[in-house]
């Protein structure tokens, strides 16, 4: 994928499934360009989900989990697009959603160790694997 992890939300048709340990809403002065291109597929019709851990140590402050979803779902009903964020909550052996994954369209799948956030983004050294392949992307 020439454009990267960018290049990737700007194929998408049709859905888009992200899931993620946490996610910053603002990078430095302006907005992560991730959650910017998961709000344009949606813009464009895409249906989008995007899962956040939900365990204790992901909610429960302004800068939390919760808090994030409360925004994004409000911000996702304003501008009247199909994109929903939920929390995975910990049951059994489950106890944090730890991936970092994005699935588009039933066909490609994004793996990586990056959060998605400036400092995973910009300053750590991260890896991620890019997969076409249905099976695997179902």
């Amino acid at each position: 994928m020439p454009d990267g992890l960018l290049g990737l939300l700007a194929s998408v048709q049709h859905r888009l499934s992200i899931e993620t340990f946490y996610l910053d809403e603002a990078w430095r002065n302006g907005t992560n360009p991730f959650l910017e291109g998961a709000y344009e597929a949606a813009r464009r019709g895409v249906s989008v989900r995007i899962l956040l851990d939900g365990s204790w140590s992901s909610v429960g402050d302004s800068s939390s989990n919760d808090e994030v979803l409360e925004r994004l779902n409000a911000r996702a009903r304003e501008e009247r697009v199909p994109l929903e964020v939920r929390l995975l909550e910990p049951r059994g052996r489950i106890e944090r959603l730890h991936n970092k994954g994005v699935v588009v369209d039933g066909h490609t799948v994004f793996v990586s160790s990056m959060n998605w956030a400036l400092g995973s983004a910009t300053e750590n050294r991260e890896i991620a694997l890019l997969l076409e392949d249905s099976q695997i992307a179902g």
